[in-house]
């Protein structure tokens, strides 16, 4: 799957970013001299390497971070709850984890 290049790529190829990210850091770098060279070494979509060299467009998941209800750091709490809750074989109804989840945040 690494030659996909289209719609889908960014979500199906689990290397996608880090090829992105490398023509990115090519062109910083002056390793390749336009986008379009950018973009046929790496297999990744021109227009999509463009809009980021140029601010207009973020990854899914960092855009996506802004949405989350919970911070890395929290969310790692409640991971750690969870694994306790497990191990001790505690069942765990979905009102509770949305409790604590509220708990953590406020809201």
């Amino acid at each position: 799957m690494a030659g996909h290049v289209g719609k889908l790529a960014s979500s199906t190829d689990p290397e996608y970013e880090t090829r992105m990210r490398l023509a990115i850091d090519g062109l910083a770098e002056g390793t390749y001299r336009t986008i379009s060279a950018a973009a046929k070494a790496q297999k990744v979509a021109r227009q999509t390497l463009s809009d980021r060299v140029s601010g207009w467009h973020q990854s899914h998941r960092i855009s996506s971070e802004t949405k989350q209800n919970l911070s890395p750091a929290q969310e790692a709490a409640m991971n750690e709850w969870l694994i306790l809750n497990s191990s001790m074989a505690t069942p765990l109804h979905p009102r509770d984890l949305r409790a604590r989840a509220f708990e953590i945040t406020g809201r």
